[in-house]
């Protein structure tokens, strides 16, 4: 039987998931620390009780969301459902697919994926556009390489910044190119410059 602290922590991660909001936004709003939003999410302790309903005032649904084991948590439980991690913000000098780079989860059959090894990344530009929309979810298959033409999630290795783009070679020179014309492309002329995080799938947009 599942705690207390596992049934909010699941109701929790699934209201930012199907919200599409960031952990941090909702620690802003109550005042607390990202970290004690992550321990709630995580089940290791238990908000107050005026936390609660300000977390339910936030989402603007009952307490009992919260606090009640909902039907639609029990999707985790089948075997024919994945729990795909959403990558967040990369702090400089950290490995990149790490549970501590994740922000939420969104769930997909498992005949539906290319394989196990996949993660979301949010689109939060528009220099994908129409190809990709500004603020959906893509879909990654985790590889080192792409070929020419296919999108690829990108991390730039002289900072934290994650792109998604459309990948270019040309000699030595490697070319990503957003499909929106107002952007121009990113020449890099030494591949130990980026780091091919793996090739864009499909994307979903929450309404």
């Amino acid at each position: 039987m599942k705690s207390a602290r596992e049934i909010l922590g699941e109701n929790l991660l699934k209201m930012l998931n199907e919200k599409g909001i960031d952990q941090s936004v909702l620690a802003d709003y109550l005042g607390v620390s990202n970290a004690s939003v992550t321990y709630w999410i995580k089940g290791e302790k238990y908000p107050r009780i005026d936390k609660i309903q300000k977390i339910a005032d936030f989402f603007n649904i009952p307490k009992s969301h919260l606090t009640e084991e909902q039907q639609s948590n029990r999707i985790e439980n089948r075997s024919n459902v994945m729990k795909v991690p959403i990558l967040g913000t990369i702090r400089n000098g950290e490995p990149t697919l790490v549970e501590e780079n994740y922000y939420g989860y969104k769930y997909e059959l498992i005949d539906s994926l290319p394989n196990r090894n996949v993660f979301y990344f949010q689109a939060t530009e528009d220099s994908m556009e129409p190809s990709i929309p500004k603020n959906s979810f893509v879909l990654i298959k985790e590889q080192s390489e792409v070929q020419n033409g296919e999108i690829a999630a990108v991390r730039m290795n002289n900072n934290s910044e994650i792109t998604l783009k459309r990948v270019k070679y040309q000699g030595d020179v490697l070319f990503l190119i957003p499909d929106n014309p107002k952007y121009e492309p990113i020449i890099i002329n030494k591949k130990d410059q980026v780091t091919i995080l793996g090739k864009a799938i499909k994307y979903t947009l929450d309404l």
